[in-house]
């Protein structure tokens, strides 16, 4: 009997085990200290400053080539960030060889104004799978436009407004041998916007397929 219950245990981890997909990444650089290599700019260029230096640093962290040099296959990086830095994600997807990953990334910025450094931490980074499967999920988000989107600097001015210290999103992307970024400040609270009302469900979309959970926003 006592040999009929370890056994039974042991079939239950093992079961387990083979059913999770997430799995930890290692990663040896989590804390990284960055200086934003702008000086005498315009707000607009202090801010994708930050932006900038904030993904180059992440790529190292992640140990990820930059996009444009990727060789054939997909790859999609979504970055959702907040005003404060404190509870940023991104999520990282790849295909090569027909074989789709993707990588969930927590992670927090502290800015130092006065030196104009930043402290990257990533706090916690995952690989895991789509709760439907690969080709319903890439075959969603080509349907909300993901790879066609322009961003919001093709948005007329004065339709979409924001505030300095606004949120927002960043998705680079190449694929099918395109390869460009684009981005949009707080999508949410632009949902007349058809273009801006897409990007939320596109995050929507990827927090219930990751179980990803604040990735996505709240109304639609």
């Amino acid at each position: 009997m006592f040999l009929k219950s370890v056994w039974f245990c042991f079939f239950i981890t093992l079961l387990s085990s083979c059913n999770s997909d997430e799995k930890e990444l290692d990663i040896k650089n989590k804390l990284v200290k960055r200086k934003v290599l702008v000086r005498d700019s315009t707000l607009n260029e202090y801010v994708n400053a930050v932006g900038k230096t904030i993904k180059e640093s992440l790529k190292f962290q992640l140990q990820l080539q930059s996009i444009e040099k990727y060789q054939p296959g997909c790859h999609i990086r979504i970055y959702k960030y907040t005003p404060f830095g404190n509870d940023e994600k991104m999520i990282v997807i790849d295909s090569s060889n027909s074989r789709w990953t993707a990588k969930l990334v927590w992670y927090s910025v502290d800015r130092n104004f006065i030196g104009d450094t930043l402290e990257i931490l990533i706090n916690k980074a995952i690989t895991k799978n789509p709760r439907s499967s690969w080709a319903q999920l890439m075959k969603k988000l080509r349907e909300l436009d993901i790879m066609r989107l322009p961003g919001s600097d093709s948005i007329p001015r004065g339709s979409y407004s924001v505030s300095t210290d606004a949120g927002g999103v960043d998705i680079e992307f190449a694929c099918d041998g395109v390869s460009r970024s684009y981005n949009y400040a707080e999508p949410d609270g632009h949902l007349e916007i058809p273009d801006a009302k897409k990007i939320v469900q596109i995050f929507n979309l990827l927090e219930q397929e990751f179980s990803f959970r604040g990735f996505g926003y709240l109304t639609e």
